[in-house]
């Protein structure tokens, strides 16, 4: 490296600021003449005499010396004349020319140089015209300790070679002049720093932002009543940040809120966006996009048959399909305890009977109803409020009993193709709402208050471990005046896991187009529709493991979890519409080394790489649960690579996804629901949610809302806020609501359901684990007391 000192002058350096020109040395050539102190500045003994002086020109301002710099003169070749320095210890300039330059003109400028000159005279013209920038660089300069730069007349001749200045672009010469121009900068003026509180609830809302999945607004225009409610859009072009205060205001110290009244809609599904984006019919309707009734899929016609083609058979053939109901007595009913906690009254639940909660509670609404068997599957029907308002806005619910309370399903056992078992259809019509047509529309509606079974699917394959309705376009459109006896519509396309280790999708014919069509005898009737469908629309299994559970990626493809730790994802919706018995997966990937038991698909648009989403885009992120207590995330687009976020001492029975807060939700080791932050600047943060005092089987969330349920083994179903737990200060108590609580009593084999519950707070340690100081205390109160010891009764 060679040091600032030893940079030869050059003409072509003219542009040299105030208190810069020490950069270049006597030293460096030879021929100088003139200066403050005299001296001949040639031959060896000038060299000499400058060499003992080197200290005292360092200090008066030089930033390198030549002592300590790499390059040395002194091991040049022989044939170069030694430079060194006059007299006095200050730089002079040359006054000699050496003899050995012969190509010199009488001037003393070589002809190699003359083009350097012209160059200097342009540059000088230039810098007159960017004066302004310079202005003061060169008009004054002290003489003391510099040397002014002399003519090129008076000048001795250079070392360096032809100047290739001329050969830079004149916008980079430019750039070079205004960087040797120094210029006054003002002092940086930093922004007031806000205080820590207000720079927290300004990130959070940040990260963190509460709302839909899509890039517009629904809201309610009135409470659900069992009739259709009106939805309107809400133009969310106004000011965001306030918006965002007040939502850091309200959040972070609400309650829990009625779930209609906190409506943040709509729910995101890559088929609702219209890439041609076309209007869709109607006033109130976004550009571009498409409600979730509005989606179609092309399987209107498929699983659609005739009267002829159902196969409904009697109450007495359709026992096998049935569970069977039986308390320690041997009697065919449930005995439930219901009303008040100080005023219960015993009720006999038989097989397919109901009784409404409000009939014991006046403070609740709702219904109580046996299955005949344990409950594994439940799922609603997504069916479109213009077709269910024929039937007074009744809405459907999937259920899928064991054959007994003592059934006991091993891991990855796979039973027989030929076992027996029933899916149940009910209807729900809320109890505040009797039906009642509208007063402007005289379309006769067939509406019952209650809740019954309306029809029971006899399949092949074992019971069901787990249902879910395809999401949305799975229905078929019919004319309600003109029913068509050889095409029964269909209520949807249901996917169950079921005992034989495979995924069957059913097509599910509409029970009250049924019951319309075989008379009024069975309209009246209180017992369901008995239809076999032994040979499903679609079965879907692997050889070497069994099919665990489900989730839905896009309204037309299926994750499935396998007993082996891998996940499997087909593609259900061509396979319905090409009729393809064994479809070939989409994706095959590993997520864990133990068998999986649940996952969920992340409901939020991918982004681009400008940080855009792509409505149009499938989901990109897994969330997976394993019976070894791993709890991770993958990306499908590198299937290859699942990120495990926790593992616990326990199985990770249930997990779930915020889809307002793009999180995924889990159950840690004490039974807490956990919701973690897997992006941003909070990457890996836990929000502690609920507290259950056993292990939790299902974790629920909406499209609509920001509200979760979650029920586990200890007979409660609980009821929190994963924007109000995000918001949480830290040392806040967890706030949540017990629903309603199933007690089991060992002794009598009778059950107690009670829901008189006010909205609980309880703090983090409590939750989380019992304190030490407190142990006394702590096994007195029910309420702390954790254990995965639960009857199986009161699951």
């Amino acid at each position: 490296m060679v040091s600032l000192r030893e940079r030869k002058e050059r003409v072509s350096y003219s542009n040299i600021p105030e208190g810069l020109e020490d950069l270049s040395s006597s030293e460096e050539g030879r021929g100088s003449a003139g200066g403050e102190d005299g001296g001949n500045g040639s031959g060896d003994e000038s060299g000499a005499s400058g060499s003992g002086n080197s200290s005292g020109d360092e200090e008066e301002g030089s930033l390198s010396s030549g002592d300590s710099s790499e390059f040395n003169p002194e091991e040049e070749d022989d044939d170069r004349p030694k430079r060194g320095r006059p007299k006095g210890g200050k730089n002079r300039p040359r006054a000699q020319e050496s003899s050995e330059d012969e190509d010199m003109d009488e001037e003393g400028v070589s002809e190699d140089e003359e083009s350097e000159v012209e160059e200097l005279k342009e540059i000088e013209e230039l810098d007159e015209e960017m004066g302004s920038l310079r202005k003061g660089s060169q008009t004054s300069r002290k003489s003391k300790g510099r040397v002014s730069i002399l003519s090129r007349q008076q000048a001795g001749p250079t070392v360096y070679q032809k100047s290739e200045i001329n050969l830079v672009p004149s916008a980079y010469r430019n750039l070079i002049k205004l960087s040797a121009t120094t210029l006054a900068k003002l002092p940086a003026q930093r922004p007031p720093v806000p205080p820590h509180d207000q720079r927290y609830r300004s990130l959070g809302s940040l990260v963190f932002p509460s709302g839909g999945t899509v890039p517009w607004l629904t809201r309610l225009a009135s409470s659900p009543d069992g009739r259709k409610s009106e939805i309107k859009f809400v133009d969310d072009k106004g000011d965001k940040g306030k918006r965002r205060e007040i939502e850091v205001k309200v959040y972070k110290r609400t309650t829990l809120d009625i779930p209609w009244e906190a409506w943040k809609g709509e729910g995101w599904w890559p088929e609702m966006y219209d890439a041609s984006g076309a209007s869709t019919p109607g006033p109130s309707r976004i550009k571009g996009w498409r409600m979730r009734e509005e989606v179609r899929l092309g399987l209107d016609e498929v699983g659609r048959v005739g009267m002829e083609a159902l196969d409904i058979i009697s109450e007495v053939d359709a026992e096998l399909y049935l569970p069977t109901p039986m308390d320690r007595e041997g009697n065919p009913w449930t005995t439930v305890h219901l009303g008040p906690h100080d005023q219960q009254v015993p009720v006999h639940l038989t097989m397919f009977s109901s009784r409404r909660i409000d009939e014991f509670n006046t403070a609740k609404e709702g219904y109580v109803f046996s299955a005949g068997g344990p409950i594994w599957g439940l799922d609603w029907c997504p069916y479109p409020d213009n077709l269910a308002e024929h039937f007074g806005y009744e809405q459907y619910i999937a259920i899928s009993p064991l054959p007994h309370i003592e059934t006991q399903p091993a891991l990855g056992e796979k039973w027989p193709r030929s076992s027996k078992a029933g899916i149940q259809i009910w209807s729900v019509d809320p109890p505040s709402s009797p039906a009642r047509p509208r007063a402007d529309d005289t379309t006769p509606r067939e509406g019952r208050e209650g809740m019954r079974c309306e029809l029971v699917l006899c399949v092949e394959g074992g019971s069901a471990m787990e249902v879910q309705w395809m999401p949305l376009g799975a229905w078929d459109d019919f004319d309600f005046h003109g029913l068509d006896q050889s095409r029964i519509p269909k209520l949807g396309i249901l996917a169950a896991v079921q005992l034989d280790g495979s995924v069957s999708l059913y097509a599910v014919p509409h029970p009250r187009v049924i019951r319309r069509i075989l008379g009024d005898w069975a309209e009246g009737s209180d017992k369901p529709l008995f239809v076999r469908s032994e040979t499903p629309l679609l079965r879907l299994e692997v050889a070497d493991a069994s099919c665990t559970t489900i989730d839905w990626v896009t309204g037309s493809k299926l994750a499935v979890g396998l007993s082996d730790g891998h996940a499997v994802i087909w593609d259900v919706g061509e396979a319905l519409r090409t009729g393809h018995p064994d479809p070939l997966p989409c994706l095959y990937l590993t997520l864990s080394n133990a068998s999986i038991r649940s996952i969920a698909v992340s409901r939020c648009p991918p982004a681009d790489a400008d940080g855009d989403p792509q409505w149009g885009a499938e989901p990109t992120r897994l969330v997976y649960g394993a019976y070894d207590g791993s709890f991770g995330i993958v990306d499908l687009r590198d299937p290859d690579y699942p990120i495990e976020l926790n593992r616990s001492r326990v199985p990770c029975m249930a997990v779930g996804w915020a889809p307002q807060m793009a999180s995924p939700l889990f159950i840690d080791v004490d039974y807490v629901l956990m919701m973690r932050k897997i992006s941003g600047i909070l990457l890996g943060r836990n929000h502690s949610l609920v507290s259950h005092r056993g292990p939790v089987w299902s974790i629920s969330t909406s499209d609509y809302h920001t509200m979760t349920v979650t029920a586990g083994s200890d007979g409660s179903v609980l009821l929190g806020s994963y924007q109000a737990g995000f918001r949480r200060d830290r040392k806040a108590p967890l706030l949540f609501h017990r629903l309603f609580e199933m007690d089991y009593d060992v002794e009598t084999g009778e059950y107690r359901m009670t829901d008189d519950f006010m909205p609980e707070t309880m703090s983090v340690e409590m939750a989380g684990r019992r304190p030490k100081k407190k142990a006394v205390d702590a096994a007195l109160d029910p309420t702390v007391v954790k254990t995965a010891a639960w009857s199986p009764h009161a699951m």
